[in-house]
């Protein structure tokens, strides 16, 4: 009996499958989207090759994370630290375009 519904209401039946297949489509690029943020995220981050990131205790993430300058002093004065680079990371928004991670 279900069968037989699925072949009489072809129009319907059409309908649901190109539903079904926009809402995995959706979920499968989300997921791809959310895979490639990620990784381009941690290759920024690692892309310095330090082996300690300092970032605020209560922010999301380190790009929207500030630290004061001062704090290096005391990071370098650590034992086993050889050296303390800073990093500045901003958006930019160039002539209406999308915007560029510096």
């Amino acid at each position: 009996m279900v069968l037989k519904n699925l072949f009489r209401r072809k129009g319907r039946t059409l309908l649901t499958l190109v539903g079904i297949s926009i809402g995995v489509t959706a979920i499968v690029a989300l997921g791809a989207m959310a895979q490639g943020l990620k990784a381009g995220f941690v290759t920024l981050a690692q892309g310095s090759q330090a082996d300690l990131v300092l970032s605020q205790g209560e922010s999301l993430n380190a790009l929207v994370s500030t630290v004061d300058e001062t704090i290096a002093d005391q990071v370098r004065a650590l034992p086993g630290v050889a050296d303390v680079d800073g990093m500045l990371y901003t958006n930019a928004l160039i002539d209406d375009r999308d915007y560029l991670l510096v």
